[in-house]
């Protein structure tokens, strides 16, 4: 298939980063709630996400190293 223009980004190119973070969090849902199993890289230090939206509710998401948080957010 031929690409138009070498600027123009492809549908998984775009979505990779979001990939990316997921697989360093290890975010799954299972049974109405989210889990983590995060990997994070030293370099990268933190990673928190805020107002993600699942299972008709806000969450939290933090996780630093091999540790991980997920809380409802208020409100």
């Amino acid at each position: 298939m031929p690409y138009p223009t070498a600027c123009s980004p492809q549908a998984w190119a775009t979505g990779t980063p979001l990939a990316l973070v997921r697989a360093m969090l290890g975010a799954d849902p299972v049974d109405g709630r989210l889990l983590l199993d995060p990997d994070i890289p030293a370099e990268l230090g933190r990673i928190t996400a805020e107002r993600v939206r699942a299972f008709g509710h806000c969450w939290e998401l933090e996780a630093v190293g091999r540790d991980g948080y997920v809380r409802l957010s208020p409100g």
